[in-house]
């Protein structure tokens, strides 16, 4: 009897590791550990996260970067808010999260969450842009300020520079 169960229990582990969707959980904590968990899915983990109630597809666009890799950018709108996460996949993996708010609040409170990770602000790359950069690693998180219709929008996208690096296949410095 011992021996059917712990064989039954060995053959469910071993099912549950071989399902990709297994190990596709996202931690909703707070907003950053949010972005860094969907950059750590794979496509079907983040079409299975965003395939809730809660969202809205809202279209995606199709680019060509380095040596033909193919980068889709999904957009999900959250439901009765103004508010939308994004996506960027190659090859099949996340290697860019984001999140789209008119809140100037809920972009402090993201950029405190980081912070509070160990992410380091940096001096904005483009000279006279409103764009904020935190680096960690190899994992930037940009949060860019942008006028529409007399509404202010705060763009706040995580990148894996060493992920995307690797799946368009660059070169990276050591």
């Amino acid at each position: 009897m011992k021996k059917v169960l712990f064989s039954t229990s060995i053959i469910l582990f071993f099912l549950l590791m071989g399902n990709k969707n297994f190990a596709q959980a996202v931690d909703e904590t707070n907003f950053a550990t949010r972005l860094l968990s969907i950059t750590k899915l794979n496509i079907h983990g983040a079409r299975s996260y965003f395939s809730t109630d809660a969202y809205s597809y809202g279209g995606n666009s199709t680019g060509t970067l380095n040596e033909g890799a193919i980068i889709d950018l999904y957009k999900y709108n959250v439901n009765n808010q103004n508010s939308t996460y994004l996506y960027q996949i190659v090859a099949d993996s996340v290697c860019t999260s984001g999140y789209i708010t008119d809140k100037e609040s809920e972009c402090q409170q993201i950029k405190n969450n980081f912070i509070s990770l160990g992410f380091a602000q940096v001096d904005t790359l483009i000279a006279g842009s409103e764009k904020t950069i935190l680096l960690k690693g190899d994992l930037k998180l940009s949060i860019q300020i942008k006028q529409s219709n007399g509404i202010t929008y705060y763009i706040i996208m995580l990148t894996d520079i060493d992920k995307v690096a690797r799946l368009i296949k660059l070169p990276m410095k050591q």
